[in-house]
């Protein structure tokens, strides 16, 4: 009786002291690193923005994504992508993995078409997954890998184009 005890004692010590329980509370921010195209005929020149997501005691949180991604060969168009994102973070010692999935928007941002713009507002979905490594007690640095879901329709009637893709990010989040 006393050795089941014990271990139990011993077990419940391993599970509050993981990392993944320490936190109650938690705030990250990411930045995009890079946006490749499931569309093969376009091509990122460079990508900005930021994402901002928040934790909850119940390893479940809130974020938002704002992207604007450049279009190569394309006199300085952009894509601006907004999304509004759940997650789930797994309890798990030593890493801690990330799976969500958002819902938003994408627009096309075209500097020299005269002020009109070629396609209408699409509506866009993402699933992600995070992994991150604590590198102090309280602080997570993590890289994320999003797939959006888009496709832009032309104004004037024409086929839908392809934006969807992936988006790499680099984040760090602070828990207390």
């Amino acid at each position: 009786m006393r050795s089941k005890l014990l271990f139990i004692l011993a077990l419940l010590a391993c599970w509050a002291s993981t990392p993944a329980k320490a936190e109650f509370f938690s705030v990250g921010l990411d930045t995009p690193l890079s946006h490749s195209f499931t569309n093969s005929d376009l091509e990122s020149d460079g990508v900005s923005g930021f994402g901002l997501q928040v934790k909850f005691p119940l390893m479940v949180g809130l974020g938002i994504e704002q992207y604007d991604t450049k279009i190569k060969d394309s006199s300085g168009s952009t894509l601006a992508t907004n999304l509004y994102d759940i997650f789930f973070q797994l309890p798990v010692p030593v890493i801690n993995i990330t799976f969500g999935g958002g819902l938003g928007t994408t627009d096309f941002k075209c500097t020299t078409c005269g002020g009109v713009e070629p396609f209408k507002q699409a509506s866009t979905s993402s699933a992600f997954v995070q992994l991150g490594w604590a590198i102090l007690p309280f602080f997570d640095l993590h890289v994320g890998m999003h797939n959006t879901y888009a496709k832009l329709e032309p104004v004037d009637g024409g086929d839908k184009v392809d934006v969807g893709g992936k988006v790499t990010t680099l984040g760090l989040s602070f828990g207390f």
